[in-house]
């Protein structure tokens, strides 16, 4: 049997840190939110919650939606007109 080269080793060494709440909230708030924030897991999350707010009626449906409900981000503010 021949000795796996060098290249073909596999590290298998780790490391573990244990961080407190809130360096955890700080960590995730960082390094994960924004690419959640842009998936389209985000996206049916929020999708799932308009459609979850649909009431059922005789007369067909009613959209009850709050007025600070946003489906979507907004990547940067809209500029002013010159």
């Amino acid at each position: 049997m021949n000795a796996p080269d060098e290249d073909e080793t596999i590290n298998v060494n780790y490391n573990i840190m244990c961080l407190s709440r809130e360096e955890g909230i700080k960590w995730i708030k960082k390094e994960r939110l924004p690419a959640f924030l842009e998936s389209d897991c985000y996206f049916e999350y929020r999708l799932a919650k308009l459609v979850s707010q649909v009431r059922w009626s005789k007369s067909g449906m009613n959209f009850t939606v709050g007025s600070n409900f946003s489906p979507w981000i907004v990547k940067k503010p809209p500029s002013l007109p010159p």
